[in-house]
């Protein structure tokens, strides 16, 4: 379908705006048509070309736009002007309406309903929903969505992850009785699976799994967390509900998404890398990436992180590794959106982030992504594929594979094995030969063996990637399971005491911390864990196990209890701390 003289609208997409146009126009049974359609497939273009036709069509009057982020209100902004040639409004703050298309997140929404029903009331609105999953029905932003919108003229609503990890259902829709589907009418819904978008719309991905091991040691007890073998006991506690108690703590799954203490500095400086289970994933990241660029030079890498703290250690085992420094984008980042626009554009080969890229951010270059997310969600774990499976350009040959490199935890199998059987419309025989290389100056098929193009273009050596042993700090090959020279085993194992584990293990992943609670509770965690559990017999866990101790800098603010002193008192004492440690 052609949209305008420069733009031409894939096969899909056509389908999915005729089928639409047919729905809204002719049979006038539902104003909302459902586009379920895979990650990284192009619903945004979609959405934008059935604008275009309503707008000609004389069918609307404005469009509203609902996204999930900032950068993604601004993604639409872009796509929105190029095919429609209409300016759209970004609203933020507290605007009011000036009668022009707009575009906001789901919280603007929230916070604004009146203006939206206004909107809706006096013009004929066509209301964009991208990542309709958001709304839940009987939540916050699905409550608001719907009374905002319940005036429009039609709702295009658009999802690649329809099915909500809580099982509720989403505003407009509901689910078929077996839970697996959204409920809508077959003549009202355009669906585009992962396999059948292979290989015309995305890339196909491989999942690479990455197993480690800690190794932690307790009085009287010893416990080996692997992500194959769960918790197993090496040497039994005495104290019987204390080990039981231990073991429910001890998890592969949040042990791997910490830093690990012994391999930095208390500045957060000085990385010893040799043995970290973080480093073997980037390291795996960085040798498929290389692989990625024989078949798309411009090729990238993503690091989705857990958390900040996480995000700048594997940036600087990142630096480490290649000798470039990666770009680092988080919310408290200034600059990060900005960085994130100057990547997708340029030829740097890593990004680390937390949560601002694994969404509906569009940076088609992506083809390898290191997972190591705060959440375990299946809606999650697709969304982020999506990041790396876009195809690069048009009019250009893609025949790069998108590349997953994930710890072992028995969920992420889970979602990659379903992802993998979607994978089976991709047919082994239409697979691309692994002996062939594409020149980044013409973009030409070349022999892997060829090294210098028909163009011109001379090929540089890829140079293989090294390891030191930790032993005796002979370089092996960076895929070695053992030293060439000692023979010392490269499995990943970790070696940590019970307190430092268990603190890891109880990252707190849900509820905001300040940096400045986080450390408040660090130095007094024990002391107080201690005054208020009273449990004396678990004096390894009163901080750890029971609650994370960066957690009670958040509860002494709020409860203003510490025994024998008030909070300011505290407080003073733990500036003196701090600068004692600077002398």
């Amino acid at each position: 379908m052609q949209i305008t003289d420069k733009i031409t609208l894939r096969k899909w997409q056509g389908e999915a705006v005729n089928k639409a146009l047919k729905w809204f126009i002719e049979k006038k049974k539902d104003k909302r048509f459902l586009v379920n359609a895979a990650p990284g497939t192009g619903k945004t273009f979609m959405a934008c070309a059935l604008a275009k036709i309503l707008f000609d069509k004389k069918e609307i009057d404005r469009v509203v736009i609902i996204a999930p982020r900032k950068k993604v209100v601004e993604q639409w902004r872009d796509d929105f002007k190029l095919l429609t040639g209409r300016t759209i409004l970004v609203l933020e703050g507290k605007m009011a309406d000036v009668g022009v298309d707009v575009c906001a997140t789901w919280s603007k929404i929230k916070n604004d309903v009146p203006l939206f029903q206004l909107m809706c009331q006096k013009d004929r609105v066509l209301v964009i929903c991208d990542e309709h999953h958001h709304a839940a029905r009987y939540a916050t932003w699905g409550l608001s969505a719907g009374s905002a919108f319940k005036d429009s003229k039609y709702s295009l609503v658009l999802t690649g992850t329809p099915i909500r990890t809580d099982g509720t259902s989403s505003v407009w829709f509901s689910f078929t009785p077996d839970g697996n589907k959204l409920s809508h009418s077959q003549d009202g819904t355009y669906q585009l699976s992962y396999g059948e978008a292979i290989p015309q719309y995305c890339r196909p991905a491989t999942f690479h799994r990455w197993e480690g091991k800690f190794s932690v040691k307790a009085d009287n007890g010893e416990y080996m967390v692997s992500g194959t073998d769960g918790v197993k006991v090496l040497a039994e506690n005495t104290n019987k509900k204390l080990q039981k108690d231990i073991e429910n703590q001890l998890q592969f799954d949040t042990l791997v998404k910490s830093p690990d203490p012994t391999y930095i500095d208390s500045k957060g400086e000085k990385i010893d890398f040799k043995r970290s289970i973080q480093a073997s994933l980037l390291q795996a990241g960085i040798e498929v990436l290389k692989q990625s660029k024989d078949l798309l030079p411009q090729a990238g890498g993503l690091v989705i992180a857990p958390s900040i703290p996480m995000a700048k250690y594997m940036a600087k085992i990142l630096e480490k590794l290649t000798g470039e420094k990666p770009y680092l984008v988080h919310n408290d980042e200034p600059g990060s959106h900005a960085l994130i626009d100057i990547f997708k554009d340029n030829d740097k080969d890593w990004i680390v982030a937390v949560d601002m890229i694994s969404e509906g951010v569009d940076i088609p270059r992506l083809r390898t992504l290191v997972y190591l997310p705060r959440q375990q969600t299946e809606l999650h774990f697709r969304q982020a594929l999506g990041r790396v499976v876009r195809r690069y350009k048009e009019n250009l040959p893609d025949i790069s594979y998108a590349n997953v490199i994930m710890p072992k935890i028995p969920f992420f199998e889970e979602c990659a094995s379903r992802i993998l059987s979607e994978m089976k419309a991709y047919h082994i025989d239409d697979k691309e030969p692994d002996n062939v290389k594409v020149c980044p100056s013409c973009n030409k098929e070349n022999n892997k063996k060829t090294k210098i193009c028909e163009c011109g273009y001379e090929f540089k050596t890829r140079q293989q990637n090294f390891k030191p042993c930790p032993k005796c700090e002979v370089a092996n090959p960076i895929n070695n399971l053992s030293c060439i020279n000692c023979g010392e085993s490269f499995k990943q194992i970790i070696n940590i005491d019970l307190k430092e584990a268990v603190r890891m293990g109880t990252y707190v992943n849900e509820i905001p911390v300040t940096e400045e609670e986080s450390k408040f509770g660090a130095a007094y965690a024990l002391k107080t864990a201690k005054a208020l559990l009273k449990e004396q017999d678990y004096e390894n866990l009163d901080a750890f196990a029971r609650i994370p101790g960066e957690l009670w800098g958040k509860i002494i603010k709020i409860t203003n209890k510490y025994p024998g002193k008030s909070h300011t008192e505290v407080e003073k004492e733990l500036q003196k701390d701090k600068n004692k440690n600077k002398d």
